[in-house]
């Protein structure tokens, strides 16, 4: 039902632009779908309009120590992952199948079809 919240908060926005309560509810609804970008988006336009709000500050910083987590964790997964190491041996590996397919292409369509 987040996706009907969502739609429901963006309806009351084009009545009343300046709606923090809007905006919030758009972020419960994102942060829960985890779309952690968009819900920070609409969490900044809410304490926009309503900067003295304790409570949204409090998530704002909840969501950006949330955020931070889940980016090193990413990051620690996908470490491993850019070593020009394991990169080379996969170009290679490449590089020896695309010759294969061309002598394969060669021997049954000859070399006049190329």
């Amino acid at each position: 039902m987040y996706q009907e919240a969502i739609k429901q908060a963006k309806e009351a926005i084009t009545y009343v632009k300046a709606n923090p309560k809007a905006y919030y509810r758009i972020f419960v609804a994102y942060r829960e779908l985890n779309d952690l970008d968009r819900a920070k988006e609409n969490l900044l336009e809410a304490i926009k309009l309503e900067p003295n709000d304790k409570v949204m500050r409090e998530e704002y910083k909840a969501l950006c120590s949330v955020k931070s987590e889940k980016e090193k964790m990413w990051n620690d997964k996908m470490k491993g992952f850019y070593n020009t190491k394991k990169l080379d041996v996969i170009e290679a590996k490449d590089e020896e199948d695309a010759v294969l397919r061309e002598k394969i292409k060669r021997q049954v369509f000859g070399d006049e079809d190329l």
